[in-house]
């Protein structure tokens, strides 16, 4: 029989590549066929219009976030100045807030500092907001004016002129007054301004959707979320309640009972074994509206009782500005519809009908104080 001689390949093969290319390629071509294209045809992108529009939206946004932060700090400013006596820690104010570009850059989000710079926002120190009737507004500081020095000194650098002045309010021994050299259309002129002493509290605007504040040694943190849904009282009771955590030092008392009890150790491993368990739960009832982790919290020593102190509070302080106290019921009303499990899931709060029923008590003994003339300070507990 004859063999049939098979010639090696001197290169590699090209079937098996070749093959491999049509594996790859046509799948990708009939993937390609079936794209569906479109059925209608808009117009065609006009680019100054863009150009016009996205300027327009860039000073709405700027806008609005700044307009919160001014209402938000004028909202506070009465709080501060009516309840020195209630607050544990107060501090000297002239009633202004004092920006310039990158610091106004950063309490706004998604806002940059050039950002700010194309629709005008000056690089130097200004007013951006002068609280109503305090003492800047009375010794004539506007809204917009430069402040160029403290004390006949000028001050270029904006970082630095906030820290001299905060540093001139921070004295041990009470200035009678600051002078501050100020510039308005132009034209310099100094003013004298006499501080006076507020609850040492300062307040952030987070321009989160959150429906929620909360409290810290010195600061309070308002979320937009809030400021979008509540009218300005019920806004304005939020602030008088986390003004109630920080002047009656709230915070320092729940970590000090939470060393003490030990509850330290165990509350935040009980939290997160909850959060595990609700991730685990969730899967199978996305519906619940209890969370383990959270209900763990609620094991914190005093919290819920801070809590019921600080709405408790919060009111007087509103009476004592002489602010209206209608909106702490608006703002449990708002909080039932928006989080109706704080109906009737207690975590670290008391149930909202609960605070509705305390509010309406509370308001109904300040009224009856205001009737006879009594102060308006909340009732101690005896001991």
């Amino acid at each position: 029989m004859a063999v049939i001689p098979v010639a090696n390949c001197a290169r590699p093969c090209l079937m098996p590549r070749f093959l491999s290319f049509l594996f790859i390629f046509l799948p990708l071509v009939a993937l390609l066929a079936g794209c569906v294209g479109q059925t209608y045809r808009p117009p065609p992108p006009v680019t100054p219009q863009i150009a016009a529009f996205e300027a327009d939206s860039l000073e709405d946004a700027i806008g609005m976030q700044t307009a919160r932060l001014v209402k938000a700090h004028q909202l506070l400013w009465p709080l501060l100045v009516a309840n020195e006596e209630l607050c544990k820690k107060t501090r000297l104010s002239i009633g202004v807030l004092v920006s310039d570009r990158v610091e106004l850059g950063k309490n706004l989000r998604g806002i940059t500092a050039g950002q700010l710079a194309l629709v005008g926002v000056p690089d130097y120190t200004f007013a951006l907001s002068v609280m109503k009737g305090g003492p800047a507004e009375a010794a004539g500081l506007r809204d917009g004016d430069q402040l160029l020095g403290v004390d006949a000194k000028k001050i270029s650098d904006p970082d630095k002129l906030r820290e001299v002045l905060s540093r001139q309010l921070g004295k041990k021994e009470a200035p009678e007054k600051i002078d501050l050299l100020i510039a308005r259309n132009g034209i310099e002129q100094n003013i004298s301004v006499a501080p006076i002493r507020v609850c040492d509290a300062a307040l952030r605007v987070n321009e989160g959707d959150v429906l929620n504040a909360y409290a810290g040694t010195k600061t309070i943190t308002l979320y937009a979320g809030l400021m979008r849904i509540m009218d300005e009282q019920a806004v304005q009771y939020v602030l008088a309640h986390e003004l109630a955590h920080v002047g009656l030092g709230h915070v320092r008392k729940g970590v000090r009972n939470a060393v003490v009890s030990g509850a330290l150790v165990y509350v935040p491993i009980l939290s997160a074994l909850g959060s595990g368990a609700d991730s685990v739960l969730d899967r199978f009832d996305p519906a619940r509206e209890i969370s383990l982790g959270s209900k763990a919290l609620g094991l914190l020593p005093s919290l819920e009782a801070f809590e019921a102190e600080a709405d408790y509070v919060g009111l007087y302080m509103l009476a004592r500005a002489d602010l209206e106290m209608g909106g702490a019921v608006r703002a449990f009303e708002i909080f039932s519809r928006e989080k109706p499990q704080s109906i009737w899931v207690r975590y670290t709060h008391p149930l909202t009908p609960e605070r509705m029923q305390a509010a309406e008590a509370a308001i109904a003994e300040i009224d009856h104080k205001r009737q006879t003339g009594a102060t308006l300070l909340p009732n101690k507990i005896k001991p």
